[in-house]
């Protein structure tokens, strides 16, 4: 029974979520965000949402684009990077304890002796800091990884 609603949460999270919203909901849902736009010729444009008219949509990447709005394919609302963790930041710290008082730092020779404080500090230190780190990931990292975002006729609701 707890596989079964873990495997169903874990397929959920995984999950490439879409909201469906109007062309005129678009500043609500987008303001500040970066996205990216496909269009039907296959061209991707991205950049951080500036807003959208009747007509078109705005992005500012380098510069300021104006994409028609019966060009556009898909939006991509970018959200967290899915990559980054304190956690995984946490074991990149501690494996540096570890790593250079026998490596040396940018090509110095090796030091072992301050191993004798490194490894204990590091140690000690990712003890402490990965049951921190793991509840900073639960609450920090709710926002999801990105979605689609399908706009819908304005006479529908």
């Amino acid at each position: 029974m707890t596989r079964t609603i873990l495997a169903t949460l874990l397929a959920l999270a995984a999950s490439t979520r879409a909201a469906d919203i109007h062309w005129s909901e678009l500043p609500k849902v987008l303001k500040g965000r970066s996205i990216i736009v496909t269009t039907k010729q296959g061209d991707s444009y991205p950049g951080q949402f500036v807003s959208s008219v009747p007509d078109s949509l705005v992005l500012k990447d380098a510069v300021e684009i104006k994409i028609p709005r019966d060009a556009i394919k898909t939006i991509y609302r970018k959200g967290r990077d899915g990559r980054f963790s304190h956690l995984k930041n946490l074991g990149a710290i501690v494996f540096m304890a570890y790593f250079i008082p026998f490596t040396g730092i940018d090509g110095e020779s090796p030091r072992p002796l301050i191993a004798l404080l490194t490894i204990p500090v590091g140690t000690v230190g990712g003890a402490i800091g990965a049951p921190i780190a793991f509840v900073r990931d639960l609450f920090e990292l709710t926002e999801p990884p990105g979605e689609f975002i399908t706009v819908r006729p304005e006479g529908v609701i």
